[in-house]
C-alpha cells in the first residue's frame, strides 16, 4: 500500500509540471486580453463585425483564462478539445496579424 501513495504523487507532479507551461501561456494571454485590449483590437481590423471586437477580444481573454487553470487543474479531453476550438477560433485574427 505504501508505495501506491509516492506513485499517485509522482504522477501529480509530472502532471503539473507538463501542464504548467501551456496553463502559463493561456493564462498570460488572456491577462493580455484585458490589459492591452487596443492592441488585440488592431488585429482584428477588417474582419467582419467590428462592433462585436471588443466582445470578442474580452470573451476569448476569459475563456483562456478559464481554460489555462483547466489544463492545470483538471486536464482531460474535453478541456484539450475546448482549447484547441479556441486556437481554431481565433484563427482568423493571427492570419489577419500576419497579413
Amino acid at each position: 500500500m505504501s508505495h501506491d501513495i509516492p506513485y499517485t504523487l509522482a504522477m501529480m507532479v509530472k502532471r503539473l509540471a507538463m501542464n504548467a507551461p501551456l496553463c502559463l501561456l493561456f493564462v498570460a494571454g488572456g491577462i493580455g486580453h484585458f490589459v492591452s485590449t487596443p492592441k488585440f483590437l488592431g488585429l482584428m481590423e477588417g474582419l467582419p463585425f467590428p462592433s462585436l471586437h471588443t466582445l470578442a477580444v474580452h470573451v476569448t481573454g476569459v475563456m483562456e483564462i478559464i481554460l489555462g487553470f483547466a489544463i492545470l487543474v483538471h486536464p482531460s479531453p474535453n478541456v484539450c478539445y475546448a482549447l484547441m476550438a479556441l486556437v481554431t477560433a481565433m484563427t482568423p485574427a493571427n492570419i489577419n496579424m500576419c497579413v
